[in-house]
């Protein structure tokens, strides 16, 4: 399961190499950038009862306020695929203690580091799922 998420960081890593030196700022604690893409990643962390989810974001930060939406990318069942739905949350300028509420039903609690990326754990109907979104360069 594990797996899926190191995917993500290897296409984000290959995305960002791509790029080169022009690329776009990632949304940081402080609000610096606005409309930043991402790729999202959820595996679950007990067992097998969850399926591992993908997804793609659009997050603007501003004065510790995160707002934007996700769509589902994933290519096995998952509730979110196909799907756009908002994305509201928090962000600590202190720590980069994250909240998001992603759509009706998944929550997620974690951290956001100076550069961007974000990492945590998500809850959606009672299953657990260690997540992790990296910002692409623009």
């Amino acid at each position: 399961m594990k797996s899926v998420i190191q995917c993500v960081a290897m296409l984000a890593a290959a995305i960002s190499l791509s790029a080169g030196p022009l690329a776009a700022p990632a949304a940081t604690i402080d609000g610096g950038a606005r409309n930043t893409p991402y790729v999202a990643a959820f595996a679950p962390i007990f067992g097998t009862s969850g399926i591992p989810r993908s997804g793609t974001m659009t997050l603007a930060v501003s004065d510790g306020t995160i707002s934007g939406k996700y769509t589902g990318t994933s290519v096995g069942p998952d509730p979110l695929d196909n799907h756009t739905v908002p994305v509201i949350g928090t962000v600590s300028q202190n720590d980069g203690y994250v909240q998001l509420y992603i759509g009706m039903g998944l929550t997620l609690r974690g951290t956001m580091s100076a550069d961007g990326k974000i990492t945590g754990t998500a809850s959606d109907d009672g299953r657990l799922y260690e997540f992790t979104a990296a910002p692409l360069p623009g």
